[in-house]
This record gives structure tokens, sequence and C-alpha cells, in this order.
């Protein structure tokens, strides 16, 4: 649901071309406009649809400011 540092999609959207797969779309809440940039540059056939873009992360790659630990909030940590 958000993407800070762009690490995972990057690797899945590596993933998805080994298997042809041409045009993926990418849906997520909140994007970091780092993230972004990294997947315009290094795939620029996908298309990224985000409800908000945050202009910064912290050192721990959270985004700021974000929605905060989406998990500890699912799971109550």
């Amino acid at each position: 649901p958000v993407i800070a540092t762009g690490e995972t999609i990057m690797a899945a959207l590596s993933r998805l071309q080994d298997y042809h797969i041409e045009r993926p779309t990418i849906l997520t809440v909140v994007i970091s406009a780092l993230a972004q940039k990294k997947i315009t540059k290094e795939f620029p056939q996908v298309k990224t649809f985000a409800l908000g873009v945050d202009k910064k992360i912290s050192a721990k790659g959270m985004l700021i400011p974000g929605i905060g630990d989406v998990s500890a909030r699912l799971y109550q940590h």
C-alpha cells in the first residue's frame, strides 16, 4: 500500500520483466518522490497511480510524514 525507498517494487518489476510482462501498472496509497523517480528512470513503461506523494523519507527508509507503521496499526505491535 505504500512505497518508500522503492527497492521492493523495483525487484518485483525486474522479476516481472523476466516473465516478459511488458507494461505493469502500480497502484499504491502513498509513494515517495524518490521511489517515483527511480521507477520512472529504470522502468519508463510502468504506469504508477498513487493517492499521495511524500517528498521525504527518513534515514530508516520511512515516508515523512507518511501514514505511520502500517503493520503496527494492523497487527497492534
